[in-house]
C-alpha cells in the first residue's frame, strides 16, 4: 500500500530548499525596488513646493535623493534637470572671520535664524535660502556677533566678514595680604578731623527756617495789635478773642524764633568746636528737648563737645 501522508519537514532535501529560495528572490527584489521607487517619487513631488516657497536648501536635499542611480530612469531624469536649475538659483555666502589681532580663525560656530549651519570654517561656499536672515557667529569666550543680512536669489559667493573682540576672561579677585591691610579708623571724638558736618548744617538750616517762620508770626501779631490799638483801644471795645489771637501769634513767634536761634547757635558751635556727634548723658538722653510751659517753653540740650 502506498502512503499519502506528507513528508516530515526534516525529510525535505537541501536541493528542494534551494529551489524555494531561488523562487522567492525575484519577489523580494521586486518589493525592494518598489520601495525605492516610491521613495524617489515622493522626494521628487516634495521638492517642487519647497522650491516654490523659497526653501531651496530643503528642496536641494529632496532632489539629491531622487537623482540617485537606484531611482527609476524617468524620475531620475526630471530630478537631475531640476537639481541643475536649483543649484543655479541657490544663493551662497562665504564667511571670513578674524580675531582681535586681525588673524584668520576657523573655529567659528555659525547659526542662521537659530539653525546651526556649521561649527568650523573651511573657506567654502555655504548654500542659503533667499530672504532676510539673522546670522550669529560664536567663537570661544569672545562676545558673539550677530548680523542681519538680506540674501537675493542667485546671489553667489557673498562675503560676510566677522571680527571678534578679545576673549572675555573671568576677573580674578584680589586677595589682600596681611601686610597690605590697613587699620580701619572710625570717626569719633578722638578723631575730630573725621567728623560729619551733617548735624551742624542741619541744625543751622532748621534754625534759620524757624527764625523765618517766627518772623511771620511776629508780623501778623504786631499787625493785629496795631489794628486793635487804632480801632478799639480808645473805647475799650476790643473782643477778647482778637486780643488772644494777637497775643498767641506773638508768643508763637517768640517760641519758634527762640528755637531757631538755639538751633543756629548749636549748629555753629558744633561746626566750629564740636565733635562728630552728641553723646548720651547719664540718663540715657541726648540731643535737643522742647517742653512747652504756660506762657513759654524750656529747651534742654545734652551733648558732648
Amino acid at each position: 500500500m502506498i502512503s499519502l501522508r506528507p513528508a516530515a519537514p526534516h525529510a525535505l532535501s537541501s536541493a528542494m530548499l534551494a529551489s524555494i529560495a531561488v523562487a522567492l528572490c525575484p519577489i523580494r527584489v521586486a518589493r525592494a525596488e518598489s520601495g525605492v521607487a516610491d521613495e524617489c517619487i515622493a522626494a521628487a513631488e516634495q521638492s517642487q513646493p519647497l522650491r516654490h516657497d523659497g526653501k531651496l536648501r530643503a528642496a536641494h536635499e529632496k532632489l539629491l535623493n531622487c537623482s540617485r542611480a537606484e531611482c527609476p530612469s524617468v524620475v531620475r531624469a526630471d530630478c537631475t534637470k531640476w537639481l541643475a536649475d536649483l543649484e543655479d538659483a541657490m544663493p551662497t555666502v562665504v564667511v571670513r572671520a578674524v580675531d582681535s589681532t586681525g588673524a584668520d580663525v576657523a573655529d567659528v560656530r555659525i547659526s542662521v535664524d537659530g539653525e546651526v549651519l556649521t561649527t568650523h570654517l573651511e573657506g567654502k561656499e555655504i548654500g542659503i535660502d533667499p530672504g532676510t536672515h539673522v546670522f550669529r557667529f560664536e567663537r570661544g569666550a569672545s562676545k558673539p556677533v550677530e548680523q542681519q543680512v538680506v540674501i537675493s536669489e542667485a546671489q553667489r559667493r557673498r562675503v560676510l566678514s566677522v571680527a571678534f573682540a578679545p576673549e572675555q576672561s573671568a576677573a580674578i579677585p584680589t586677595v589682600p595680604t596681611a601686610s597690605a591691610e590697613l587699620p580701619t579708623v572710625l570717626p569719633d571724638e578722638h578723631h575730630p578731623e573725621g567728623r560729619s558736618l551733617t548735624l551742624p548744617i542741619a541744625l543751622m538750616a532748621g534754625g534759620g527756617a524757624a527764625v523765618g517762620l517766627a518772623s511771620v508770626f511776629w508780623v501778623l501779631g504786631l499787625s493785629e495789635r496795631s489794628k486793635m490799638a487804632s480801632d478799639c483801644a480808645p473805647t475799650h471795645s476790643c473782643l477778647q478773642s482778637a486780643v488772644d489771637s494777637a497775643r498767641g501769634k506773638l508768643v508763637a513767634g517768640d517760641i519758634v524764633g527762640g528755637l531757631g536761634l538755639v538751633g543756629v547757635g548749636v549748629g555753629a558751635g558744633l561746626l566750629a568746636f564740636g565733635s562728630t556727634g552728641v553723646h548720651a548723658t547719664t540718663s540715657g538722653a541726648s540731643g535737643l528737648g522742647f517742653h512747652p510751659l504756660a506762657g513759654g517753653a524750656t529747651i534742654d540740650f545734652a551733648g558732648h563737645f
